[in-house]
């Protein structure tokens, strides 16, 4: 009977226990509801009396999309989506629940992520000023610079705010950076504009070539006929003197006497 008993108080203890694992941490809720101000770390914690709410720190992200801050040509882009990857301090959960306003965290499945709406609305701030030093078509050749800008302004952020020791930001990244359609268009049509000036310049200068060929030709037109005749007089005369030819040769400046021209 007794180990009965004491199997029934194992399994008592057992089912009355909240594990916190390993990637999170817990905070102890007094049987009055008053919050324990010193974090539960991994393993089992008793619930038969209080509860304990358990927070997950690591590789937290705020997905933030749909932005459309302004370019330096105040020229608001077509989209921009972001994602930030960040961790609490596990020392840090207990003050940031208590002490923090509730609507700086969110419920994600029953879960209660830390600062994380802190977090979204310090992106919106940080895409603002991070875009606003490039133009429009230079962003996505930007991309790297833009993610640092915007990490290194979430973070002096959060120093001002002395939180800097109880958030990490670890990774920012674009998923989505879109320049106004306007603007893309604008450019397409410039490019092509571009274009066709060049070939018609092209042809312009085809042309002309052209035409100062056909120009040189005309003026040693005279030259190349009396050039060709000599030539051919000069084979002729070989001919026969090579006796190859049967034939009386007249000059063209003879007449029918015989007497030249």
């Amino acid at each position: 009977m007794k180990k009965i008993l004491a199997a029934l108080a194992v399994v008592m203890a057992m089912t009355a226990c909240t594990r916190v694992t390993d990637g999170e941490a817990g905070v102890r809720i007094s049987y009055g509801g008053e919050y324990d101000q010193k974090e539960l770390t991994t393993g089992y914690h008793q619930t038969m009396v209080g509860d304990v709410i358990k927070f997950p720190i690591r590789d937290l992200t705020v997905s933030v999309t749909d932005l459309k801050p302004l370019s330096s040509e105040k020229s608001a882009l077509a989209d921009l989506d972001v994602n930030i990857v960040y961790s609490i301090n596990p020392a840090s959960v207990s003050e940031l629940y208590t002490r923090k306003a509730r609507s700086f965290h969110a419920i994600d499945n029953g879960q209660v992520l830390l600062m994380h709406e802190y977090i979204k609305t310090l992106v919106n701030s940080a895409a603002n000023k991070a875009i606003a030093k490039h133009k429009s078509l230079e962003v996505n050749d930007q991309r790297a610079q833009i993610e640092t800008d915007i990490k290194d302004f979430i973070i002096e952020r959060l120093k001002d705010e002395k939180l800097d020791t109880s958030v990490n930001i670890s990774a920012v990244q674009i998923k989505n950076m879109l320049p106004n359609q306007d603007i893309l268009k604008s450019a397409t049509d410039l490019v092509r504009s571009e274009n066709d000036l060049k070939i018609k310049n092209n042809e312009i200068k085809i042309a002309m070539a052209e035409a100062e060929r056909q120009k040189a030709l005309s003026a040693n037109a005279g030259q190349s006929i009396a050039y060709m005749q000599a030539q051919a007089q000069l084979t002729i005369a070989e001919a026969v003197k090579l006796g190859k030819v049967q034939t009386i040769i007249i000059p063209s400046n003879m007449n029918s006497l015989m007497i030249a021209k």
